[in-house]
C-alpha cells in the first residue's frame, strides 16, 4: 500500500474524513434521486470489513487462479478472478469472509425525526443546510440541538432530499432558523445499502443542468443512471506579433491546445452497518486531441519616380509646393495551416473505504495507450500583385514634408488559396472513403482575378492619415481565372461480361487544374479494396480525356463497386466519385426430390444469370451422410432455368445431403444443402395384429408385432381400436418391443359389455402398415348404469386417461373400490369424492349426478367445471386458479319428503381465485363462497345469480375475507341477504314477488361484514315493484332506478332505503310509489339526487339532515285525515325540514 496517499497529519486527516463523508452522503442523495435499472447483485465480505459488489450483469465469468502475490512477489497466493466486460477483478481467497446474495433491508436510527410527518405544515424554506419554520410551530415540535432530521421525499422544497444534525435553533424576524450540520450515515441508519450503476459522457451539445453533479453536498437530482459532463480544452494563443522592416510588414498568430472527451463507467458500493463501507470502481475511454494552429501575413511595396519641389511666393523658400510622379508595385499575401491528431487512452480506478480502518483506501489508478489517429493537416492562403501610377502633391517645411496629398491610379492581379487536407482522409483505402475529394472539388483551391481602379491619399507630418478612402470602384475587367488541384470525374459507366467473368469501365475527366495528376480506377468488394489500375495517359490539367480499364477475374454472385482515383502529390493518392456498382448475378437454387425409390432419386435446382452462350457446367452435387466427398451430376441441359438429375446407384434406406451447383469461368456457386432418405425395400416392414389378455369391463391388454424396423427408424407403431358402430379409430402407441418386435398396449376408457374392433398398425417412411382387424367384448358392470353413464362422462370430460391415479374406474366393482370415493361423512348413502392433485384437465362436467355429497379438485389443472341437475351436492372444492364455475339446476335432492333447503359451500383450501361463477335456476337456500368464519384470501372475477327457486329466500355470503369483482343478481323472488367483504361492482335487477299482496321483502345488503366495502350498487328494475334495502357496509355511490308501485291492487307500505356505514353519493331516477311512503337514512349528511320520481314523504326521521336535489317530482304529503295533497313538477334543492317549510308555505 502506498502510505504517501493518506494526509501528513490530524487535520488534514479530519479534512479527509470530512470529504468521504461528503461523498457518501452524494451517494446516498443519488441513490434515492437516481432511477437505476433493477439489477441482481451479490457481494463479496472481506475478513477487513470491506465489501465488492458486482452485478450479475455485468460478470462474464469467475475463475480461480494462482499467482504471484502483491506484496511478496516469490510468494504464490491463491485468487478469486472476476471478469467483467473491461475489468478483471482480483480477490484474495485467504481474505473472503462470505458471499452473499442477499440484500439487507433499510433501517433508519430510533431517533431519526421525519421531516415529512409532524414538521411539514410548519416548514417554510430551506436554503443549503438551513431550515426555515413558522412562528406558530409547536415548542414540542420544534427541533432541538443534536435532533437528526430526515426526508427522503423528493418535492419543490427538497428537491434531492434533506439529511441534518442541528446545531443551532434561533428566532429571525419572527421565524425560526434550524442550521444544521451534514452528519455521519451512521447517526441515520442502522442498516443502509446501495449499489449502482452510473455512466458518464462528455457532449458539448444541449448539456442538461439537472444531470450535472457540482456544488459539494448538493446534487439536482438526475433522472437516469448517465450523466453528462462538458468536454475539456485547455489552449494557449500568441497572437498580433508584428515585424516592420522597411517597405516589409509581417504579422504572425499561433495556438497550441489539447481537447479531452470521455466516456466513463462506475459500479458503486455504500453499506451503513457498523460504520460506512464505500467501494468505487471506475473504468474510462478517453480521447485526447493535442493541435497547433498558425497564420502569417505579409505585404510589401516600392515606389518609383520624380519628384519636383517649387517655392511658394512670400514665404522665403520655407514653404515648398512639391510635386512627384513615378510607378509602384504592391505584392500582398497570407497563409493559414493547421494540425491536429487524437490519442486514445483507456483509464481505470479503484477505491475502497472503511470510517472505522486508520490505513484504508487501497486505491489503483493506471492510464493504458490504446491507440492514435493519423494526424490531420489542413492550409489556406491568398495572394495579390498591384502595379500602377501615382501622382502625389503637397507641401514641405524646408526638405520635410509637412503635408501631402494625391492620387494613385492601379491595376493587377489578385489570387487566392485555399485548400485543406486531411491526412486520414488521403490515399487508397478500405472502408472507402471519398470526403476529402467531395470537398476538395466543390472548390476552387486556386482563383486569380484582374482588376482596375483608383485612390485618393493624404498624409500629415505625424504619420500616415487616409482620409476619403478609395475614390470610384474598383473595377475587375476580366473573369475570375479559377484553378482546382483535382480532376473532375463524370459519366463513370460500367459493363459487366458474365462470358469473360469481366468488368469494363470508362470515366470522362474535366477541369482545369494546376499541374498533371495520374488517374485510374479502384475496385472494391464488401468495403474491401480488390484490385488498383491507373490509366496509361495522366491528365494534363487541360484538355478533357476518356479513361477506361477493365478489371478480370471477378467473382459470380459478389457485388463490386468501382470508384475513379487521382494521385493529389506524388505518391499521394485520392478515392474520387462518382462511383458505379456492378455484379455478375448469378442465382443457384437447390430443388426439391421426387421419384425416391430404394436406389434412385430425381434432383432438381434452378439456375438464372446465364445463357446458352456462356461455357459452364451446373447440375447437382451429392453425398452419402456421414461422408466428405460430394459427387457431382452434370446436367445434359443448356442455358440455365429449372433442370433435373436422374442419380442413381444409391443405398437403400440411407439419407443424403445434395445441392445444386454451377461451375463457370474456373469458380463454383452452390445453392443450399438438403436432404432426403432412399426407400427401404418394401418387404422389410410388416405388422401383426395378436390377442388380448386382462379384460375387464373397461379395459383391456392388446399386443401386436412389428417387423422390419430398427432402434434408430423414425416410426411408430401400436394398436387401434374403435367401437364397432363408429367408424373413427383411435391409436394408441406403444412404447417398446422385445427382440421378436412383440408389444402390449394398454387400453383404458372402455364402456362395459360394449363390442370393439382393433388392429395394429405402423407408420414409417411416409407409408402406413395395418394388421388384420379382430374384435372384443368388454366384460359387463353390476353398478347402476345410470351411474355409470355419468361417471364415464366425466371421466371422459377430465381426461381421465391422463390421470395420476385411475384405480377401478369405470371397472364392474363398488363406488368404493374406485380411486377418490368414500362414504360420505355428512349424508347417508351419499359419497365424497376427492381427486386432489390428480392432472385433471380441460372442461369438467358433472351431469344428473345424485349419489355425490362433497367433491374436492383441488390442485388440477382443470379450465372449467360445469355442474348440471346435481342433487344432494352440498361441498364443492376448486383449485383457485382461474378457473370458470357453472351451477344449473341443482341443490336439494328430490324425491325426498320434507326435505329441508340445501346450502352449499364453495372453497379452494389455500387462498385463491375463480374467474367467473354463473349459478342458475338452482334451489340451493344459501350459497357460500370460502367457507363460514374463513380467513382465506379468496376471490371471484364474476359472479352471476339467476333463476332462484321462488320456494326460497335468496342467501349468498362468503367467508371473512372474500372479495367479489362483479356480483349480478336478476330474475329472483323476494326477499334476499348477500353478504361480501368486499364487492366492486353489484348489480340487481328483476325481482318479483311470490306472495299474494304482490309486495316484495326487504334486501340486506354486508349483514356479516358490517367492515366490509361496496363501491358501486346499480338497482334497476326495469318498472317493476319495489322493495326497500339496508345496506351494512359502506357504499360509494348508489344508483337506484326504475321501481314502478301499481295504482290499485298492490298493499301500501313504506320504501326505505338505509345505509347503516354510510354512503358518499345516492343517485334515484323513475321512482314511482304513488303514495307510498318513502325515507332515506344515512348517517351523515350527504347530497340526495331524485329526479323523475313520485312518493308519499315518510314522517319518519332521516336522523342525518340530509340535502335533496329533486327534479321533476311529484311529492305527496299528509295533510290529516287520511287525505294527501300533491304537488307536481317539483324541482326543490334543500333539507326535509326545509322542503317542509317550502310546501307549507305554498299551501300544502
Amino acid at each position: 500500500m502506498n502510505k504517501s496517499f493518506f494526509p501528513a497529519n490530524p487535520h488534514n486527516m479530519k479534512q479527509y474524513n470530512f470529504g468521504m463523508r461528503l461523498c457518501a452522503f452524494c451517494l446516498l442523495i443519488i441513490s434515492f434521486c437516481v432511477t437505476v435499472k433493477a439489477q441482481h447483485a451479490f457481494h463479496v465480505y472481506r475478513h477487513d470489513g470491506n465489501v465488492n459488489s458486482f452485478f450479475y450483469a455485468d460478470c462474464d465469468s469467475i475463475t480461480y487462479a494462482r499467482v504471484p502475490s502483491e506484496t511478496d512477489s516469490p510468494t504464490v497466493e491463491f485468487v478469486q478472478l472476476i471478469h467483467t466486460a473491461d475489468s478483471v477483478f482480483r480477490i484474495p481467497v485467504n481474505e473472503i469472509d462470505s458471499v452473499s446474495f442477499y440484500k439487507p433491508e433499510t433501517v433508519f436510527q430510533p431517533d431519526v425525526i421525519y421531516l415529512e410527518e409532524s414538521l411539514a405544515s410548519y416548514l417554510t424554506g430551506c436554503d443549503g443546510l438551513v431550515l426555515t419554520f413558522n412562528e406558530n410551530i409547536p415548542f414540542s415540535l420544534l427541533p432541538k440541538v443534536g435532533d437528526k432530521l430526515v426526508t427522503l421525499e423528493m418535492e419543490n422544497l427538497f428537491p434531492t432530499g434533506f439529511v441534518g444534525k442541528v446545531l443551532s435553533v434561533n428566532k429571525v424576524k419572527g421565524k425560526y432558523q434550524i442550521e444544521c450540520e451534514l452528519p455521519s450515515l451512521t447517526d441515520i441508519f442502522e442498516s443502509y445499502y446501495y449499489d449502482g450503476t452510473f455512466e458518464m459522457q462528455t457532449s458539448d451539445e444541449g448539456l442538461d443542468n439537472d444531470r450535472i453533479m457540482s456544488r459539494g453536498y448538493e446534487i439536482w437530482p438526475p433522472r437516469s443512471e448517465q450523466f453528462t459532463i462538458p468536454p475539456v480544452d485547455v489552449h494557449l494563443t500568441v497572437k498580433d506579433l508584428e515585424l516592420k522592416s522597411g517597405p516589409y510588414k509581417e504579422e504572425y498568430s499561433q495556438t497550441i491546445g489539447c481537447g479531452v472527451t470521455s466516456k466513463m463507467y462506475a459500479r458503486v458500493s455504500l453499506i451503513v452497518n457498523d460504520g460506512i463501507h464505500l467501494n468505487l470502481t471506475m473504468t474510462g475511454e478517453h480521447a485526447l486531441t493535442p493541435y497547433f494552429k498558425a497564420s502569417m501575413e505579409g505585404k510589401a511595396k516600392l515606389k518609383k519616380g520624380p519628384k519636383r519641389e517649387v517655392p511658394i511666393p512670400y514665404t522665403g523658400k520655407l514653404l515648398n509646393l512639391y510635386f512627384e510622379t513615378g510607378v509602384f508595385v504592391e505584392l500582398a499575401g497570407s497563409i493559414s495551416g493547421s494540425c491536429e491528431q487524437t490519442h486514445y487512452v483507456n483509464s481505470a480506478l479503484h477505491l475502497e473505504y472503511h470510517s472505522n480502518s486508520v490505513s484504508n483506501i487501497p486505491n489503483q489508478i493506471k492510464f493504458v495507450h490504446k491507440g492514435k489517429d493519423d494526424p490531420i493537416l489542413s492550409f489556406a492562403g491568398d495572394v495579390s500583385i498591384k502595379m500602377g501610377v501615382c501622382l502625389e502633391f503637397g507641401i514641405s517645411v524646408l526638405t520635410k514634408e509637412l503635408a501631402k496629398a494625391g492620387i494613385e491610379g492601379e491595376f493587377g492581379l489578385k489570387g487566392d488559396i485555399n485548400m485543406g487536407l486531411d491526412a486520414t482522409k488521403l490515399g487508397i483505402m478500405s472502408p472507402p472513403i471519398t470526403t476529402l475529394y467531395d470537398r476538395l472539388k466543390d472548390v476552387n483551391q486556386l482563383t486569380a482575378t484582374p482588376y482596375v481602379g483608383c485612390s485618393f491619399i493624404a498624409e500629415a507630418s505625424k504619420g500616415p492619415l487616409e482620409i476619403g478612402g478609395s475614390v470610384g470602384k474598383v473595377y475587375e475587367f476580366l473573369s475570375p481565372m479559377s484553378f482546382g488541384v483535382i480532376p473532375l470525374f463524370e459519366d463513370m459507366n460500367v459493363n459487366v461480361n458474365a462470358k469473360t467473368g469481366s468488368i469494363s469501365t470508362t470515366a470522362n475527366i474535366s477541369n482545369v487544374c494546376f499541374g498533371q495528376r495520374r488517374v485510374g480506377f479502384a475496385m472494391y468488394q464488401d468495403n474491401k479494396l480488390v484490385d488498383v489500375a491507373w490509366y496509361s495517359v495522366p491528365y494534363d490539367g487541360i484538355h478533357p480525356l476518356q479513361i477506361s480499364h477493365t478489371f478480370t477475374n471477378v467473382a459470380l454472385g459478389k457485388k463490386y463497386v468501382i470508384y475513379p482515383i487521382v494521385e493529389l502529390f506524388r505518391d499521394i493518392e485520392l478515392l474520387a466519385t462518382p462511383c458505379s456498382e456492378a455484379e455478375l448475378k448469378v442465382n443457384v437454387q437447390t430443388g426439391g426430390s421426387s421419384n425416391i425409390s430404394t436406389q434412385s432419386a430425381t434432383l432438381s435446382g434452378i439456375v438464372e444469370g446465364i445463357n446458352s452462350t456462356i461455357p459452364c457446367e451446373y447440375g447437382i452435387s451429392y453425398r452419402k451422410e456421414g461422408t466428405l466427398e460430394w459427387v457431382d451430376a452434370p446436367s445434359s441441359e443448356k442455358g440455365g432455368g429449372t433442370f433435373s438429375c436422374r442419380i442413381s446407384g444409391l443405398i437403400s434406406n440411407t439419407g443424403y445431403s445434395y445441392r445444386a451447383y454451377l461451375r463457370v469461368n474456373g469458380q463454383v456457386c452452390y445453392g443450399t444443402i438438403r436432404s432426403f432418405r432412399t426407400e427401404k425395400e418394401a418387404a422389410a416392414y410388416g405388422v401383426t395384429t395378436e390377442g388380448i389378455s386382462n379384460l375387464t369391463s373397461s379395459s383391456v391388454l392388446l399386443a401386436g408385432i412389428v417387423q422390419g424396423i430398427e432402434e434408430s427408424t423414425p416410426c411408430e407403431y401400436g394398436i387401434a381400436y374403435k367401437d364397432r358402430n363408429s367408424r373413427n379409430w383411435t391409436e394408441i402407441p406403444a412404447n417398446g418391443y422385445n427382440s421378436n418386435g412383440y408389444f402390449i398396449c394398454n387400453v383404458v376408457g372402455l364402456s362395459p359389455n360394449t363390442e370393439y374392433d382393433y388392429r395394429a398398425y405402423l407408420h414409417v417412411d411416409g407409408k402406413d402398415f395395418w394388421g388384420t382387424t379382430r374384435y372384443f367384448i368388454t366384460e359387463g358392470t353390476d353398478l347402476d348404469p345410470s351411474v355409470l353413464t355419468v361417471l364415464q362422462d366425466f371421466y371422459k370430460s377430465a381426461n381421465g386417461s391422463g390421470w395420476y391415479n385411475h384405480t377401478n374406474w369405470l371397472e364392474d366393482s363398488e363406488l368404493l373400490w374406485w380411486y377418490g370415493f368414500s362414504p360420505s361423512s355428512e349424508k347417508e348413502e351419499l359419497y365424497d369424492l376427492r381427486l386432489d392433485n390428480n392432472n385433471l384437465s380441460g372442461n369438467v362436467m358433472l351431469r344428473n349426478s345424485n349419489f355425490i355429497a362433497s367433491m374436492s379438485l383441488e390442485n388440477n389443472p382443470i379450465q372449467s367445471l360445469t355442474l348440471e341437475r346435481c342433487e344432494g351436492l352440498s361441498e364443492l372444492t376448486l383449485p383457485g386458479q382461474g378457473e370458470t364455475l357453472s351451477i344449473n339446476s341443482c341443490g336439494r335432492k328430490s324425491g325426498v319428503s320434507n326435505s329441508s333447503p340445501e346450502f352449499l359451500t364453495i372453497d379452494t383450501r389455500e387462498n385463491g381465485n375463480i374467474g367467473h361463477i354463473d349459478i342458475s335456476r338452482s334451489t340451493y337456500s344459501k350459497v357460500n363462497i370460502g367457507g363460514y368464519l374463513s380467513d382465506r384470501n379468496i376471490s371471484v372475477d364474476k359472479l352471476d345469480y339467476t333463476g332462484a327457486d321462488q320456494n326460497f329466500r335468496g342467501y349468498l355470503e362468503g367467508g371473512l375475507n372474500t372479495a367479489i369483482g362483479q356480483l349480478n343478481l336478476s330474475h329472483v323472488y323476494d326477499e334476499f341477504t348477500v353478504s361480501y367483504n368486499e364487492i366492486e361492482t353489484l348489480n340487481i335487477s328483476e325481482v318479483y314477488s311470490s306472495r299474494n299482496n304482490n309486495m316484495i321483502g326487504r334486501w340486506d345488503i354486508g349483514y356479516t361484514h358490517r367492515n366490509g366495502h361496496i363501491k358501486n350498487v346499480n338497482v334497476d328494475q326495469g318498472d317493476k315493484l319495489p322493495f326497500s334495502i339496508s345496506f351494512y357496509q359502506h357504499v360509494d355511490i348508489a344508483n337506484i332506478r326504475n321501481m314502478n308501485q301499481p295504482t290499485s291492487g298492490v298493499s301500501a307500505g313504506h320504501i326505505f332505503f338505509r345505509f347503516e356505514e354510510g354512503v358518499n353519493e345516492i343517485n334515484i331516477d323513475n321512482l314511482q310509489l304513488q303514495s307510498t311512503m318513502f325515507s332515506i337514512w344515512t348517517p351523515t349528511p350527504i347530497i340526495i339526487n331524485i329526479a323523475n320520481s313520485s312518493f308519499l314523504l315518510s314522517s319518519y326521521s332521516d336522523t342525518a339532515d340530509n340535502v335533496f336535489n329533486f327534479i321533476n317530482c311529484d311529492v305527496s304529503t299528509d295533510v290529516g285525515g287520511g287525505i294527501t295533497k300533491r304537488l307536481h313538477n317539483l324541482t326543490f334543492k334543500g333539507t326535509k325540514s326545509q322542503l317542509q317549510e317550502h310546501l307549507k308555505m305554498n299551501g300544502y
